[in-house]
């Protein structure tokens, strides 16, 4: 018998939904999968000094099946995550984490950021997913957790709202990005605003 979604223990789902996100990526943009291996073997160690110890499931998820995008990426068309944003490659986590701390106070763990150290990052107290940018003193939640994070961004290859452009690059329509959002986040006040 096959679960259904909420039935997934969050761990479980969180996995689903992450490899499901790479699959979605690689149908889109044929090579990313592999662009993002391989995997460190020694993640948890990078990790576990600044968690001290205790790794959110995310990250766990991330880094057992991938190592990441380097920051400074051959394949300028893999870069992208979700548009404009990369994810962090493990073996410049840390480094990231720095850059964000003195930006923040080591209050977030980042998960994401783009060639202007703006993060999509966890709130290491309350697990939400926030929008930091490196320019501006307000943080936004953007979901109340990695689950409903991961959960979104599939659904955004779901609903259209990723394409790549004409370049090959990885693009967004904001409209739709909104729609699927508020849908699937209706307790967020970022995706209630109007834009």
């Amino acid at each position: 018998m096959r679960k259904t979604d909420k039935h997934i223990p969050p761990p479980e789902l969180m996995e689903k939904y992450f490899l499901e996100y790479l699959k979605l990526s690689e149908e889109l943009r044929s090579g990313y999968i592999n662009s993002l291996l391989p995997v460190n073997p020694n993640w948890r160690h990078i990790l576990e000094p600044v968690m001290h110890g205790n790794i959110p499931d995310l990250f766990r998820i991330i880094y057992t099946h991938t190592g990441g995008t380097r920051y400074e990426t051959a394949e300028q068309k893999y870069m992208d995550f979700t548009p404009g944003f990369l994810l962090i490659h493990i073996d410049e986590w840390v480094e990231a984490y720095h850059t964000l701390a003195g930006m923040r106070g080591g209050q977030y763990y980042p998960v994401l950021r783009n060639y202007s150290s703006d993060f999509i990052a966890m709130n290491k107290t309350t697990g939400e997913i926030c929008e930091i940018f490196h320019d501006d003193e307000d943080i936004d939640v953007l979901y109340k957790d990695a689950c409903k994070f991961l959960q979104t961004l599939t659904y955004n290859y779901k609903d259209a709202v990723y394409f790549t452009d004409e370049d090959g690059f990885l693009d967004y329509d904001a409209d739709k990005e909104f729609e699927t959002a508020l849908r699937l986040n209706p307790d967020v006040e970022y995706w209630q605003d109007d834009f």
